[in-house]
């Protein structure tokens, strides 16, 4: 948070980022999960909130409390906000915020909030979800095939899972290339690909749908979004 000034830094990357908090937070047993129930959790929200620090998020164990939606009155807070910045282009920064209105964040941003300020965000309300038992008639499934990389839906979580997976054929990659095997580096490369996409795409997209259609030339629709107010438009993509 320096700006305009030259400064040593230290590059830091994450492994497999999505599928990581997916794991920490215990999110597949909500995929595989028959129902998921919700209770009211604002006393508790609010007590985590006072008391948190950053050594608490340092443990795993802690990770399986975040299954939280939280609707605070932001005052000051450093929140993630979609917005029109610079140009009018819409993307998301992560910036001090304050509202008249309620809004709703994750129990993970009001805790980052709640290091990067000092103070906890105002709650008005949470609730936290936990996934009932797991769905009947689940079955194993080997991935691409491959009867040695078969995972339990029951058994074993799928995000960390394909991401060992992943480990163990980059660690073959490198034996085939150092043995001049150009031929099995390029599958196990396009293997260990795969892996990545599979693990990326069901760890942050597959909740999210879209249907397109195309069309040769605009058609007139109107758009419901953020700012309350419906408008008219033409698109080609509906």
């Amino acid at each position: 948070r320096i700006r305009r000034q030259a400064v040593p830094v230290l590059y830091c990357d994450f492994r497999s980022m999505y599928p990581t908090v997916c794991t920490l937070m215990g999110l597949w047993p909500f995929v595989t999960a028959s129902g998921i129930d919700h209770d009211d959790w604002t006393a508790e929200a609010i007590a985590l909130l006072d008391s948190i620090a950053l050594t608490d998020l340092q443990s795993p164990d802690f990770w399986k409390t975040l299954t939280a939606l939280v609707q605070v009155a932001p005052g000051e807070d450093i929140f993630p906000v979609r917005a029109s910045y610079g140009e009018g282009n819409r993307t998301i920064g992560l910036n001090y915020l304050s509202s008249h209105e309620p809004m709703w964040f994750t129990l993970a941003d009001c805790i980052a909030s709640k290091i990067l300020t000092g103070k906890p965000p105002r709650i008005v309300k949470a609730i936290r979800f936990s996934p009932q038992k797991a769905q009947d008639g689940l079955r194993p499934i080997a991935i691409a095939g491959r009867e040695d990389i078969a995972i339990d839906p029951y058994q074993d979580d799928l995000y960390s899972r394909v991401i060992e997976l992943r480990g163990r054929v980059q660690a073959q990659e490198k034996v085939a290339t150092a043995s001049g095997d150009n031929a099995g580096t390029d599958r196990l490369a396009a293997y260990s690909q795969m892996l990545k996409l599979l693990a990326n795409s069901t760890s942050y997209g597959i909740f999210a749908e879209m249907n397109v259609q195309s069309r040769d030339r605009p058609k007139e629709v109107t758009c419901h979004g953020m700012t309350g107010e419906p408008f008219d438009t033409g698109t080609k993509s509906v």
